[in-house]
């Protein structure tokens, strides 16, 4: 019986090189070397095994994941690990969710109420602004579940 070709990946074509990579959906950091590296180093961490999501709910899950606490985009600093924490891959779809609609209030600079529906005091929302919002929610113990 006759096969089918095997699917080829073609991606578009620069003049300058002839090839260009896929486009990704996530920043350019998270696809080299330093990225796999570095993540791997902090997850073998004993204080980064756990999710820390789920352990302040008493729950002991394995983290997979390094999460930005203050969204990339919003702190500036890619690359500072204070501002990193591990977590499963739930937890990251479920931050990753909260960090879209913040980096979208970061962007069109809406003051109002801020992801957790407080009203802001700020304008435009601020890296101070964001970490408060981000320890006041992690304080209510809310999981997104």
């Amino acid at each position: 019986m006759p096969t089918r070709p095997k699917k080829q990946h073609t991606y578009p074509k620069t003049e300058a090189s002839g090839f260009t990579a896929p486009d990704y959906h996530s920043r350019p950091e998270y696809h080299t070397a330093r990225w796999t590296w570095r993540r791997k180093a902090f997850l073998e961490q004993p204080e980064h095994v756990f999710c820390v999501r789920c352990k302040k709910q008493g729950i002991y899950k394995l983290a997979k994941v390094v999460d930005h606490i203050i969204p990339a985009e919003i702190c500036g600093d890619f690359w500072d690990e204070s501002n990193w924490q591990a977590l499963c891959k739930r937890c990251n779809a479920v931050k990753a969710a909260e960090d879209k609609v913040l980096i979208q209030q970061h962007r069109k600079g809406v003051g109002g109420s801020n992801l957790y529906g407080r009203p802001s005091q700020d304008p435009a929302p601020s890296f101070e602004n964001t970490h408060a919002s981000f320890q006041l929610f992690e304080k209510e113990g809310s999981h997104g579940q």
